[in-house]
């Protein structure tokens, strides 16, 4: 499959929309395009496709900007390096740090299905994922002693079990 072939929807999103918006306009976005297409089938196809590898570079954009970044927005959050609130923050966005990806996917994918109009399918994920989620973060937190670290451990595999 040629990449070329996605460039002309990849374009039309571009222009349309500033690359500082894409992370809160993919998902609705990628929603409405796939509701518009959903008579041809390799529109379709070729939207989604756009929507996920989008979706995919943005997330580990943020990943990598997050992981080198996490001492900076805290200081700019105003939490000091001194604080005893700066270690836990600093470890917790670590670790999310690495499931933006998934996050960022997530999102998407719930607009695809919103978009072929399901919206059950997201619903059940996302208890799935609360569900999951709720019975990870003590574990990772208060067994394995992981503490916020464990908190956003918790989140993050269940975002990716989710997938």
């Amino acid at each position: 499959m040629c990449c070329c072939r996605f460039a002309p929807a990849f374009l039309r999103f571009r222009q349309k929309y500033p690359p500082s918006y894409l992370p809160s306009l993919l998902p609705p976005q990628t929603c409405s395009l796939v509701a518009s297409s959903s008579g041809d089938s390799k529109k379709l196809s070729t939207n989604v496709t756009v929507a996920l590898l989008l979706a995919l570079t943005i997330g580990v954009a943020q990943s990598i900007f997050y992981l080198f970044n996490s001492q900076n927005i805290l200081l700019g959050l105003g939490v000091s390096s001194t604080s005893p609130m700066f270690a836990p923050a600093y470890s917790y966005m670590m670790v999310r740090g690495f499931a933006l990806p998934a996050s960022m996917l997530w999102m998407v994918v719930n607009g695809v299905y919103r978009g072929i109009g399901d919206t059950v399918t997201p619903l059940i994920w996302s208890c799935v994922f609360t569900v999951l989620n709720v019975i990870l973060d003590p574990i990772f937190m208060f067994r394995m002693n992981m503490g916020s670290a464990g908190a956003a451990m918790g989140t993050a595999v269940a975002q990716v079990r989710q997938l």
